[in-house]
């Protein structure tokens, strides 16, 4: 049986099991050259926050970032955590894919499920498909059931807080997330490069200290 006839398969079907060629499809792959994707996103963040924007706050690493990239000064945004991550994650209007709120309630309406639809595919699940390796770490926000989470969304690998940012006092098993979700970083990218070409530029994440945390940091 040739490929043609079956969807791919390019092995042989023979009379007998001896007579025969397994195959499988290759596994996807971004390309020896495909670049790395790192996605930022800050809560409770404004214009006045950023040294970049004119604030008189040090943020250093996030002005050298503007200094070689684009700053934008006219957007639309949606104002609230949950709509905003669900509009970045999907590429879509947050209305569309079932978020129009915070994730903490469902009105029985397609437009807010409290959860992003299943019918909206996100970043995440699109680099999978082409082969990268997917990882979130910090809030999300966007369901806290184990069916909603990251994990049933693209990302390989989930760590970090499942609700909302100002609900860390109710864990305080999670006091050490900061400094935890770096090291978890550092560990994830140490096993990519074990797999795969070592990038040209690795990552190196630094911690972003929460309520609890004494770390001190310079954005």
């Amino acid at each position: 049986m040739s490929a043609e006839h079956a969807g791919g398969f390019t092995g042989r079907i023979g009379r007998t099991l001896a007579e025969s060629e397994p195959s499988w499809p290759p596994p996807a792959h971004p390309g020896e050259h495909a670049p790395n994707v790192l996605v930022v996103l800050l809560d409770d963040l404004g214009f006045s926050h950023l040294g970049c924007y004119g604030s008189d706050l040090p943020t250093p690493n996030i002005d050298r970032l503007a200094d070689r990239g684009l700053r934008y000064s006219n957007f639309h945004v949606t104002a609230l955590c949950s709509p905003t991550r669900a509009a970045l994650l999907t590429g879509r209007n947050h209305h569309t894919v079932g978020m129009r709120a915070i994730s903490n309630f469902s009105t029985g309406f397609p437009h807010m499920r409290g959860r992003i639809s299943d019918e909206a595919a996100t970043m995440a699940e699109v680099l999978r498909g082409a082969g990268y390796a997917t990882l979130m770490v910090g809030k999300w926000h966007l369901g806290d059931a184990p069916e909603f989470r990251p994990t049933e969304h693209g990302f390989d690998e989930y760590f970090g807080l499942p609700y909302s940012n100002d609900m860390w006092p109710l864990h305080p098993d999670l006091v050490r997330l900061p400094k935890d979700a770096a090291e978890r970083k550092r560990r994830w990218l140490r096993r990519r490069r074990s797999r795969r070409p070592a990038p040209s530029a690795p990552w190196r994440a630094s911690p972003r200290p929460g309520p609890g945390s004494k770390t001190s940091h310079r954005a």
